[in-house]
């Protein structure tokens, strides 16, 4: 039996304890849902750091060199998470 099916079939069962439909339960509990923002949401953590006297960022045990970037010069930076 698929998934979706299971599910569907187990909507129509009592729950053990309130002692009604689970399809019930579900209609009440759907009308409290949020709606998913509209406005799309960056992954990612700003970090502060300073610029080494070689104007390089150090992050995780990597040197990135910053265009443009002044000695011991205080800069933000985006790291975003890695998608494997």
């Amino acid at each position: 039996m698929v998934m979706k099916q299971k599910a569907e079939k187990e909507m129509e069962t009592l729950h053990y304890e309130k002692k009604r439909l689970i399809q019930e339960l579900w209609e009440e509990e759907k009308e409290k849902l949020l709606f998913l923002p509209t406005e799309r949401f960056e992954a990612m953590h700003l970090k502060g750091t300073l610029l080494d006297k070689y104007g390089r960022l150090r992050f995780d045990d990597s040197f990135f060199s910053v265009s443009g970037g002044m000695v011991q010069q205080s800069v933000w930076m985006k790291v975003f998470p890695q998608l494997t």
